[in-house]
C-alpha cells in the first residue's frame, strides 16, 4: 500500500508541480510611498542596515525643482520616519540629492550629483536622529564628473564614491574612497590594468572586506579597444584581480551593475539578459544566469543586490500582463544559479520600472519603482508547510522529502493530524502544493 502512495504521488505531483522548479511568481505585501508628489522619482536607489531603509527621491521638488530627498523607512512595519534634505548653501536646482544611498552602521550616505555644475557631493546623516554630519566634496572635481551619480557603497568604516572624472593618461572615470569617522580622502582608484578599457565607476559595491567596480564599455566611434570589466580591490584601495567580460567588445551592458558578498560577485549584461556569478577569491565564472520568462524580460540586471546566498536581479523594462515597462524581479540561489520567485507589483502600469532598485532586509525585499514613486515590500518569511528543504521554494526536492517523511511515519507527513499516514495525507500534500504556497504577510 506505501509503495502505491509512493507512486500516485510521485506521479500526480510530476505532472502539477513542473512550473514551481523555474520559481513562483510573488506579488507585494505592501507598498510605501513617499510624502511628496509622484513624480519625485521615490525608489530610485535603496538600501539596508539595522531595521532601516533608507531610500532616495532624486526627483522631489521641496527645495526646488528636481533638488531631490531620502526617506528612512522602518525595515518592520514599513512606515516612513525621517525626510533627509541637505543644509547646504549649494543651489537647489536639478541637484538630484538622493539618486544613490548607503546605509552602514548608523550613518547614511546620499549623493547629490548634480551640485556645482554637476561636480557633485555626498552627505553623511546620522541614522538615529536624522542629522546631517558632513558634505564630502572631490577636492579634484570638475563641472560634469557627477560625483556619486552612478554608485556609492559603505561598509566597515569605509565610503566609496563613482565619479566621471576624466584624468591625464586616458584614465576615464574614477572611484574615491573615503574614511567615514573623518570625512577624509584615503585614495583616489582608477583603472589598474589598462586604463583606456571603459568607464571605471559604472558601478560600485562592497561587502566586509572587498570593493567591486564594475566600467561598461564605451562607444567604438571613439574607443575602438574598449573593454568591460569587474575589478576588486581591498578596503583600501589595493588592485586584487580584475574580471573581464565574457565577450569582449560587445557593449552589451556588462559592467553596469555589480554586487558583491563574501566569496561572491555578480554582474550583468542586461542587453543580454544575462547575470554571471563568479567566485571573488578566483575570479572563476560559477553561473550564468537567464530570465525564465526569456520572451516578456528586458533590461535583465539593470539592479543586482546579494544577501545571503539570495541574488535580486531587477528588470525594469519587463512587460508583465502585456505592460511593457512595468517591470519584474527575479531572485536566485547564488550556490545552485536556480531561480526562486519572480516578484512583480500587483498593480502594473506602464513605464512603472519596477526593479530599478532592490534592497534586502531581514526577511523582507524592498523593490523600487521610481516612476511611480513607490517601492514594494515583499516579505520572505516563506509560510509553506511543503517547503521540506526550506529553500525558499517549493519543488520536487520537497516531493521526494515528504516521501521519505510519509514511508518513515515521520509526524511531519501526517497532514490529517490523526496518527495514520494514509491516502489522504497524500491528497493534502498535493491540495497545498497545488496551491503555491505564497510568501505570509508581514
Amino acid at each position: 500500500m506505501m509503495q502505491a502512495y509512493r507512486l500516485m504521488l510521485s506521479l500526480v505531483v510530476l505532472v502539477i508541480g513542473v512550473s514551481s522548479a523555474h520559481g513562483q511568481t510573488i506579488t507585494e505585501d505592501m507598498k510605501v510611498q513617499s510624502l511628496g508628489a509622484s513624480s519625485d522619482a521615490f525608489g530610485i536607489a535603496m538600501d539596508y542596515d539595522d531595521g532601516l531603509f533608507v531610500v532616495g527621491a532624486s526627483s522631489d521638488s521641496e527645495q526646488g525643482p528636481l533638488a531631490g530627498a531620502a526617506y528612512l523607512v522602518d525595515a518592520t512595519t514599513g512606515d516612513i520616519l525621517t525626510k533627509l534634505l541637505p543644509d547646504t548653501l549649494a543651489p537647489y536646482l536639478n541637484r538630484n540629492f538622493g539618486r544613490q544611498v548607503a546605509i552602514d552602521n548608523g550613518i547614511v550616505a546620499v549623493s547629490s550629483p548634480g551640485e556645482d555644475n554637476r561636480i557633485g557631493a555626498v552627505y553623511l546623516f546620522d541614522a538615529m536622529t536624522g542629522d546631517q554630519l558632513v558634505r564630502i566634496h572631490p577636492e579634484d572635481g570638475l563641472s560634469s564628473d557627477s560625483f556619486g551619480l552612478r554608485g556609492i557603497a559603505m561598509k566597515n568604516g569605509r565610503l566609496a564614491v563613482c565619479s566621471e572624472s576624466q584624468l591625464p593618461g586616458g584614465h576615464i572615470g574614477a572611484v574615491y574612497l573615503y574614511d567615514v569617522a573623518t570625512a577624509g580622502l584615503l585614495t583616489k582608484i582608477t583603472q589598474a590594468v589598462d586604463p583606456s578599457q571603459g568607464l571605471f565607476g559604472s558601478s560600485v559595491s562592497m561587502d566586509d572586506s572587498l570593493i567591486a567596480v564594475g566600467a561598461f564599455a564605451l562607444p567604438r566611434n571613439n574607443f575602438p579597444d574598449s573593454v568591460a570589466t569587474v575589478t576588486l580591490y581591498d578596503l583600501d584601495g589595493n588592485f586584487v584581480r580584475e574580471i573581464v567580460e565574457p565577450d569582449p567588445g560587445s557593449r552589451d551592458g556588462f559592467g553596469e551593475a555589480v554586487s558583491i558578498e563574501g566569496d561572491v560577485v555578480v554582474a550583468s549584461r542586461d542587453l543580454e539578459r544575462e547575470v554571471y556569478i563568479y567566485h571573488a577569491p578566483t575570479g572563476a565564472l560559477v553561473h550564468t544566469i537567464e530570465p525564465f520568462d526569456l520572451l516578456n524580460t528586458k533590461e535583465f540586471g539593470k539592479s543586482l543586490t546579494l544577501s545571503g546566498g539570495i541574488l535580486a536581479v531587477g528588470a525594469p523594462q519587463s512587460f508583465v500582463d502585456g505592460v511593457h515597462r512595468s517591470g519584474m524581479v527575479y531572485l536566485y540561489d547564488t550556490a545552485s544559479g536556480d531561480a526562486i520567485w519572480r516578484l512583480v507589483p500587483s498593480d502594473t502600469g506602464n513605464s512603472k520600472y519596477f526593479g530599478y532598485s532592490t534592497a534586502f532586509g531581514d526577511n523582507v525585499v524592498l523593490c523600487g519603482a521610481f516612476q511611480d514613486s513607490s517601492a514594494y515590500w515583499f516579505n520572505m518569511g516563506f509560510d509553506c508547510p511543503v517547503d521540506y528543504v526550506e529553500d525558499l521554494r517549493q519543488d520536487i526536492f520537497d516531493v521526494f522529502a515528504f516521501l521519505d517523511l510519509f514511508s518513515a511515519q515521520d509526524p511531519a507527513a501526517d497532514f490529517t493530524n490523526d496518527g495514520a499516514w494514509d491516502v489522504f495525507d497524500v491528497f493534502a500534500f498535493i491540495d497545498i502544493y497545488q496551491s503555491t504556497c505564497q510568501n505570509a504577510a508581514p
